[in-house]
This record gives structure tokens, sequence and C-alpha cells, in this order.
């Protein structure tokens, strides 16, 4: 009897208890999506304030900065936007937004800098130049896969220098997200992706610090092959000691190499501009470095696909990704992986890009695809000297972007509470 007592009064205890802890999960469930809810109000507010900058040219004088939305209702909530700027400022001065999105009994606030630019009417959409990192088909991130910014011109990369201000666009109806991947920054898909269907209005949409938006059209990423030269020969690049190649004094070099491939602890030194036509594959490897001085500019033309393994840095002691240009002519992939790193500018429009391990690619992306697995990161460099002779003499379609009627909007830092 005592035994059946006892029993009964520890299953009691413990039915207590269920419900106790079931009612407090219940609470953090609906807690959380009031949140989501209120961060989804605020978000809607954000955007029609900004769709009323790209439509109003001369919205800094017709509008005073403080409140422009109050208490404005969406749906089930509220929202709250304030904009700080100066009334007497130029064109290409930021303006600060505040939005507080209200729903039942949550709160979320959003702030976003942003800077809005006048269209000069030649084509009414952004190319891939507009974008750090642009691809024309798929994107990847598995594990602890990392989009970010920083800006060359305050030195490498660093925990001192880094923030969201990332530009990726992809011609892909949804990312493949695996893991805890980051995009630091803002995200365009396809201009007829479904952003609800993507997930990047849900759940998945704490992956990306930015915004969300369609391409206004699509874009092609263009290319300009070099002129053809003499016939291939083999560098002369041993597996110590140092080599180098250019002249700060003369003019620019041009090589016609088979292939290029760096290994053992040799440092090549770039010192003075120097152009590389590759026919096969271009591969820095094991514990080589490549050095570019404050006199050299390093631009390949590969045909054969473009690899870092190891531990080997390329550009790193300049850190300036203007100095490497990469131009991929085939569809062969471009690989970065183990701990090896690049400061540069990659433009290949038929190439799939692997960054894993620890690799990083510092500088800009333009390719078809890109994949970026384990801790693999790029690191998009907004400083705007790194555009410079780009795409000169290349030809190709322009496509998508932020721009919207008219004005172009580019979001420069965002942040939440």
């Amino acid at each position: 009897m005592i035994l059946v007592m006892v029993a009964i009064a520890v299953a009691f205890i413990l039915g207590t208890t269920f419900l106790a802890t079931s009612a407090t999960i219940t609470g953090v469930a609906r807690a959380m999506d009031e949140h989501a809810q209120a961060r989804q109000v605020a978000e809607s507010g954000l955007s029609l304030v900004k769709h009323y900058l790209g439509q109003t040219p001369d919205w800094r004088k017709r509008r005073t900065p403080g409140t422009w939305l109050d208490r404005v209702s969406i749906g089930e909530g509220d929202v709250t936007v304030t904009a700080l700027f100066d009334p007497e400022g130029n064109d290409d001065d930021p303006i600060e937004l505040h939005a507080v999105g209200n729903y039942r009994g949550a709160s979320h606030g959003l702030t976003v800098k942003l800077r809005v630019s006048a269209d000069d009417g030649s084509s009414g959409s952004a190319g891939p130049v507009d974008f750090g990192i642009a691809l024309a088909h798929s994107l990847s991130l598995t594990g602890d896969a990392r989009m970010d910014s920083f800006d060359s011109s305050r030195g490498p990369y660093s925990p001192g220098n880094w923030g969201d201000d990332a530009t990726v666009a992809t011609l892909a109806h949804e990312v493949e997200w695996n893991g805890s991947p980051k995009v630091h920054g803002d995200l365009w898909l396809a201009p007829d992706a479904d952003l609800d269907a993507a997930g990047l209005r849900r759940g998945q949409r704490r992956l990306v610090s930015g915004s969300v938006a369609n391409l206004a059209e699509p874009f092609v990423i263009p290319i300009e092959p070099p002129e053809s030269g003499s016939q291939p020969s083999s560098p002369d690049i041993p597996n110590w000691g140092t080599v180098t190649f250019g002249s700060p004094d003369g003019g620019e070099q041009v090589y016609h190499w088979d292939e290029l491939r760096t290994g053992g602890s040799v440092i090549v030194t770039i010192d003075g501009p120097v152009t590389v036509i590759v026919q096969g594959e271009i591969h820095f490897g094991g514990g080589s470095q490549v050095r570019i001085t404050e006199n050299g500019s390093l631009t390949l033309y590969g045909k054969g696909g473009f690899t870092v393994s190891g531990s080997t840095p390329v550009n790193e002691k300049s850190a300036e990704p203007g100095r490497l240009t990469y131009y991929g002519l085939s569809s062969d992939d471009i690989d970065i992986g183990d701990s090896g790193s690049v400061y540069g500018r990659f433009i290949a429009p038929e190439s799939h890009v692997n960054v894993s391990g620890t690799g990083r690619l510092l500088g800009l992306l333009h390719a078809r695809s890109a994949a970026l697995v384990g801790s693999g990161a790029l690191h998009h460099d907004v400083n705007p000297e790194v555009l410079e002779g780009l795409y000169d003499g290349a030809t190709g379609g322009q496509g998508g972007g932020s721009s919207a009627g008219s004005g172009r909007i580019r979001v420069i830092r965002w942040s939440e509470r």
C-alpha cells in the first residue's frame, strides 16, 4: 500500500512538472513567433521608406529629419520609422533610418544607413560591377562559411577591419544553406525568385544580416580574351629561394606559359606590371608565397583553372586585391582550400568556385557559381579603387541590382536590436 501511494505521489509530481514545463515552452515559442512578426513589420516599414527614396529624386528637399512613419498599421502590427540626415547635404551623403516594429507584445528595432545616388539614365539597372560577389548561377553555403566585407584602404582584413557591407547577387532562385553560414551584407536573387519559397523571409532570414531582394534584370558577366601572342613556354620557378618577375623601372612584361605552378618554400615576387597568359592550370601550393610589391601588378589569364592549396598566401603581403586580377577563360574550377588565401579580383563567367577548409578569397568574385564549405570565406573589398580597370574593353549585358526608379540605393550599415 505504501509503495502504491509513493508511486502515485511521484506520478503526480512528474505530471505537474511536465505541465509547467509545457506551459513555459509554449510561452517561449509564442514569444519567438511574435518577435519574428515584429521584425517583419519593421522590415516592411523600411521597405516603404526605401521605395519612396528610390522614386523621389528630390526627397532631401521635400522632407525634414524626424518621424516619417508614426505607428502605421501593417497587418496586426504597426511600425514607426525615423529618418536622420543632413537637409543641406549632397546627394551622396547618407541617410539613417530607425524602424521599430510592434506585434502584440513584442517589438523589434532595425537601424540602416543608406546612400541614395541618382540614376544616370543610361540603363535602368546595375551590372555585375555593382556587386562584390556576382554569380550567374548557383550559390551554396555550408558549415561555418562566411561572406562579409572589408576596406583595403584601411589595410588587410582583420578583426578591426571587417563589416557587413558585402553585396552578393546570384541569378539562382534560392541559396543552398546547410549548417550555420552567414552573409554579412545584402543579397539579391533572380528577378522571378520567390523569396518566401527560398526561406529568406522566414527561418533562413537570420542568415543574412542585410536586405534581401530580387534583381531587376538578369546580368551578364563580360570578359575580353587577351591578344594572341608567342608560343607558350615553361616558366623556370624553383621550389625554394626567390624568383622575381617584372621591373619597377620598365614597362609591362607579358609571358605566355604552358602552366604556372609553385611549391615548396619558393617566394615569387612581382615587381612591376606583369601579365601572364597560361594555357594550362595555375596552381599555387605547398608553402610557397606570391608577393606583389608597391610597384607591381599581376594580371593572369587562365585556360585551365586556378588553385590555391596548402598554406599558400597569394598577394597577402600587399593586401590590395586590385594588384592581382584573374580572368578565367574556360569552365575549369577555381579552388581555394586548406589554409590558402588570395587577395585579388576574379572574373570567370564559366567557372565554378570552391572555397573550403579555412581558405579565403579577399576582393571581388564574378563567376558562374560558388560553394563555400567548412570555414571557407569570401571577403568583399568595398574600397572603390578595387574596381579600377576591372572591365576595361570588355563587352557584355548589364543586369539587375538595387536600382529602383529614379535612384539607386546602397545599404552601407545594418544593425538590429
